[in-house]
């Protein structure tokens, strides 16, 4: 879990089976504060889920930490569940209470539901993702299969390490690079069902299906803090290599000439230039924008994700949009690209993650 520090948090949690019950401890704060709990508890078991949480429904704290459990499941959730509000209404009609503000709560009331009803966990989770709308990335945790993790990807990433005698689900290579020498990256509407040394993916037919696993690099520093106390001091620091590095992939040394990555299409032929990006690559675009003009002579506009696809900007064929993501995984930023892909724009994406979405 402390290789998901890097992206930002607000709380943590952890859930594990043992002897046929579920036991989860959550903390506010950073893992700190999670791991003084669990020197003074006892959480046991061969199975586990753990969680930090980026609070987007509900405040931070304990309560709204996720694993979220009910009688039968404990589950965690990357993503937005957008119809919420709708949901909430439906389960709380049927005299089911809600315990925290989150809206992963819902799922796991729904999931519930579906199981006490007499279906089996997989077709109970297949009916599930039918009743929600948004994006999510979901590990269940169900009390009556303590030798099982089920996992669900939709729009919002998961990758599966393994070893011979381990299995393990992240929401990016990351959080894998020192338990796994190569991960399978699940695709959208995927189920996996992970057992310690197997596993099984189905797609949205319900056909068992096979995903190619890729190794997975030993370098992945990124969520490495090294001798800095914040990312952000690292990520500072480190801009005078990063840049050369970045540079060094393009240049011929012994030819001194510049190779630049083939594109399917011409850049002297481009009238105008578009950044897209969240956060701190939002800022990365405006110093872009000034090397861009400065050099190209091409106009160009920085736009953010989050707000860009609702814009409805004009948008014509002699332009092109650059997407800029550190993880590849920013879900504005991703919508911000189906759009332009369903407009049949020309796009660049820079991220930090090969093999992200």
């Amino acid at each position: 879990m402390r290789k998901l520090e890097y992206r930002g948090y607000d709380s943590s949690g952890i859930a594990t089976i043992n002897n046929g019950v579920i036991n989860c401890i959550k903390s506010e704060g950073n893992l700190n504060q999670l791991e003084k709990k669990l020197i003074n508890e006892n959480l046991p078991g061969n199975i586990g889920i753990g969680h930090t949480r980026w609070a987007t429904h509900g405040v931070a704290n304990e309560i709204n930490a996720h694993p979220h459990i009910t009688d039968k499941i404990a589950i965690v959730h990357n993503g937005i569940i957008e119809n919420y509000s709708l949901l909430k209404n439906q389960i709380t009609a049927k005299g089911i209470d809600f315990v925290s503000d989150t809206d992963t709560e819902a799922i796991a009331h729904l999931l519930t539901i579906y199981l006490n009803s007499g279906m089996d966990s997989y077709s109970a989770i297949r009916a599930t993702t039918q009743d929600i709308k948004g994006t999510y990335a979901l590990v269940v945790l169900i009390k009556s299969e303590p030798d099982k993790l089920y996992v669900v990807r939709k729009g919002s990433p998961l990758a599966i390490g393994f070893t011979e005698e381990e299995m393990f689900v992240g929401s990016d290579a990351y959080s894998l690079g020192n338990l796994s020498n190569e991960v399978i990256y699940l695709q959208d509407d995927d189920v996996a069902i992970l057992e310690r040394n197997s596993y099984q993916i189905f797609n949205i037919s319900d056909q068992q299906i096979h995903r190619k696993s890729q190794k997975l690099e030993k370098s992945l520093s990124l969520s490495d803090k090294g001798a800095f106390k914040h990312f952000m001091a690292k990520e500072i620091h480190e801009q005078p290599d990063v840049i050369f590095d970045s540079i060094s992939n393009y240049i011929d040394k012994d030819e001194l000439t510049v190779n630049l990555p083939k594109l399917p299409f011409s850049i002297s032929n481009l009238k105008n230039i578009t950044l897209v990006a969240c956060g701190s690559s939002y800022y990365s675009g405006l110093v872009a924008r000034e090397w861009f003009e400065k050099f190209t002579r091409i106009k160009v506009d920085v736009e953010i994700a989050s707000e860009f696809r609702y814009r409805e900007a004009p948008m014509d064929s002699s332009g092109l949009t650059i997407f800029i993501s550190q993880s590849g995984e920013t879900a504005d930023t991703l919508a911000a690209l189906k759009h332009c892909k369903k407009l049949n724009q020309k796009t660049v994406s820079i991220v930090n993650v090969p093999n992200s979405s």
